[in-house]
Parts: C-alpha cells; sequence; structure tokens
C-alpha cells in the first residue's frame, strides 16, 4: 500500500543514518519479504533473514553495517536497525489527522477544563474538576471520573475508564477497555469468616510517556497510591495491584498479573504470563522470562529470572512427578 511520498536522503537523516545513494524516493514501509520496489524495508540480523535480505524487492533496506555484503539492493547504514524501524513507523503512519473540538454527545462535569486543542469524541463522560492537556485525544465511549488531570498530548482510546483522582502523565498512550484506578483487592475476614471490604483511599499516579495496553487493569492504592514510573510500557491484559511501584523504562508484556504492594525497580523486562507475588523488591535491569513465578524479593541487579518447567503429556508428567518425591524422601 503506498503512503506519503519521501526521499531516502530525509529518511537518512531522520534515523541518523548514511545512505548509499541519492535521489530516490520510497512511498512506504514492509517487511523484507513483502516490500516491493519503491518501500523501504530493514533487516535486523539473524541467519533465517539473510535469505530476505539477499532476494528482496525493496528499494532500500535499513541495515547494520556488517550486513552490507548480503544485500542486492540500495541501503542505508544505522547502528540499531531495530530503532530505525521504530523511527521508520512513525514517518510512514498514515493516521487520521484529528481535528480537535468537542462533540455535542460529550458529558461533561462542573469546573472541569478541555482545552481548544482537545479532540474529545462522542459519548465521552467526563466528572467535575478534570483538569485535561494540550492536544489530548479521548475517544468514544470512555468515563473520566471526578479530579482527574491528564497531561498533554496523552491518547485515551475506546471505553477506557479512568476512575476518580487519577493522575495520567504527557505523551501517555491508553489503550481500549483499560480501567486505570479500580479498587484494590483488599479484605478482612470477620469473626464468622465472612470477609469485608477494606475501602480503597489512595489513587493512580502515572508518569510521562507511558504507554497501557487493551484490558488492563491498574488497581488505586489502599492508603498510599499506586505509581507507574515515566517511560514504563505495559501489554495487553495486565493486573496490576493495588500499591505497587512500577519504576521507570519497566516494560511488561501481556497477561502479567503483579499482586499488591510490590515494587519492580527501573529497566526491568517482564515476559509474558509471568506473575510475581505481592509485597516484593524487585531489583533494577532484571528480566524475567515469560510463564515465571517470582515469590522473593530479587536483590541482584540485572540478572534474569526463568522459572517455567517444560511440558509433557500426562502420563510422562505423572512418573516425574513421582521421580522428584522419591528424592526429597532420599534427602530426608
Amino acid at each position: 500500500m503506498q503512503q506519503n511520498k519521501i526521499s531516502v536522503d530525509k529518511i537518512a537523516e531522520l534515523i541518523n543514518g548514511k545512505a548509499s545513494i541519492k535521489g530516490l524516493f520510497v512511498y512506504g514501509l514492509n517487511s523484507l519479504d513483502l516490500a516491493d520496489d519503491n518501500e523501504i524495508s530493514f533487516f535486523v540480523g539473524g541467519k533465517k533473514n539473510l535469505k530476505f535480505l539477499s532476494s528482496t524487492k525493496a528499494l532500500v533496506v535499513v541495515l547494520k553495517n556488517d550486513a552490507v555484503s548480503h544485500c542486492k539492493t540500495n541501503y542505508i547504514i544505522v547502528e540499531d536497525p531495530y530503532l530505525a524501524f521504530s523511527q521508520l513507523s512513525k514517518i510512514f503512519d498514515s493516521s487520521k489527522e484529528l481535528i480537535p473540538c468537542v462533540k455535542e454527545s460529550v458529558k461533561l462535569g462542573i469546573n472541569s477544563v478541555i482545552p481548544k486543542t482537545s479532540f474529545i469524541d462522542d459519548f465521552v463522560v467526563i466528572g467535575d474538576n478534570v483538569n485535561i492537556g494540550n492536544n489530548v485525544s479521548i475517544f468514544s465511549g470512555v468515563t473520566i471520573e471526578d479530579d482527574v488531570e491528564i497531561g498533554d498530548n496523552s491518547i485515551i482510546h475506546q471505553s477506557v475508564v479512568i476512575k476518580k483522582g487519577t493522575k495520567i502523565g504527557k505523551n501517555c498512550t491508553i489503550f481500549p477497555n483499560t480501567t486505570i484506578g479500580s479498587d484494590g483487592f483488599g479484605y478482612a475476614q470477620g469473626e464468622k469468616n465472612q470477609w469485608m471490604k477494606i475501602n480503597q483511599l489512595g489513587s493512580v499516579v502515572i508518569g510521562n510517556f507511558v504507554d497501557i495496553g487493551s484490558n488492563t487493569t491498574i488497581d488505586r492504592g489502599a492508603l498510599q497510591n499506586t505509581i507507574i514510573e515515566d517511560g514504563v510500557k505495559i501489554d495487553n491484559q495486565v493486573q496490576i495491584g493495588h500499591n505497587c511501584i512500577i519504576s521507570k523504562n519497566t516494560i511488561i508484556a501481556g497477561c502479567v498479573g503483579i499482586a499488591g504492594s510490590t515494587i519492580i525497580r527501573e529497566n526491568c523486562k517482564i515476559g509474558g504470563a509471568a506473575m510475581i507475588l505481592g509485597h516484593l523488591d524487585i531489583a533494577s535491569d532484571t528480566t524475567i522470562s515469560p510463564g515465571t513465578m517470582i515469590a522473593s524479593s530479587i536483590v541482584k541487579n540485572g540478572k534474569t529470572y526463568t522459572g517455567f518447567f517444560p511440558f509433557f503429556e500426562k502420563s510422562d508428567w505423572i512418573k516425574v512427578t513421582m521421580f522428584l518425591k522419591r528424592l526429597l524422601r532420599k534427602r530426608d
């Protein structure tokens, strides 16, 4: 699919690369195997991708210097092709530019502020004392309760619910059907074993440049706030419990569950479906592999943890468990 025409020279400038040729124009971005002779592509490395690099029809390929010998077309040399891909995706993004306005069906509470630079779509409900920054886009069906703050250039997609007192920073994106600031899971057991709810009195504070995927839930704090710091990226269907602190530039893949009052330090990487128990402290630069259960705090920075077990047929799994039991008996 053709997109905006842009010169190879300009692209090289924008991605801090060095082009092998000047004066050419490209119209779109595509993968090596699907690109045609008016598109640009990229090569991130790997033996399995070399065949695509040598046979691609792309007009230009973005790559590292050590891959030039395998490229039979024009190229732009960069230090990090995958980072360049991120930049290219912005250059060729053909999303419709929104015209700032507030649609007639919007319900606006008392003392709430919407700048003329923002876009508020149909059927958005905004409570009292809400402060929305400049160039904010809020799409249809969003509910924003009282005393919420949303910073400049943030995007709130369809059917997001932002509960009372939540603060969202600048340049954030929250994807559809996410809930920010719902009650944490707090109950005390009474005399007759009935569960008595603990009212959650804190809120959620989100920093700048935070992305939060679809169907994710971030609970408000019981007393203190739940905090998501600058640069955090959260995938779809993630659960973050009350009073958690997710520190700067941590990235969390889909279906992760983080129980309450856990601190995730800076620059952590958490793989899909990992589980982290409550009241833990996870050291900076920790990598947690997909499906891993973290049951105790991690104190050493920069380590990788993997805790998933290979899957077996049921009959083999029974044999494995019996073998483990025998080992335990011998040890005892």
